[in-house]
């Protein structure tokens, strides 16, 4: 439960998530959406992890950008701490 917190955006909270996650399509068939990497795939309480990085239900997938964009001011840096944080299908 640790890994999965540390990997919540500043601005978002485990129950938002996990309210949002419970109602998104595609974590709801994330067998068949993410079946290619289903076996990386680990369910904590209702958010699902790929490793140490959160699958981020749609809906907060533009929040999650702007929080990381505002709360750091580099391209670079932003990328680097959502590809550390967060994921999700098609992200670069």
């Amino acid at each position: 439960m640790e890994v999965a917190i540390q990997a919540i955006p500043q601005t978002l909270t485990d129950q938002m998530i996990e309210e949002a996650s419970f109602v998104d399509e595609e974590i709801q068939q994330v067998n068949e959406v993410y079946k290619h990497v289903k076996n990386e795939l680990t369910a904590v309480a209702r958010m699902v992890m790929r490793g140490t990085r959160m699958l981020m239900p749609k809906k907060l997938r533009a929040q999650t950008l702007v929080c990381t964009q505002e709360c750091h001011q580099w391209i670079v840096r932003t990328k680097q701490r959502l590809r550390e944080t967060v994921w999700w299908l098609l992200r670069n």
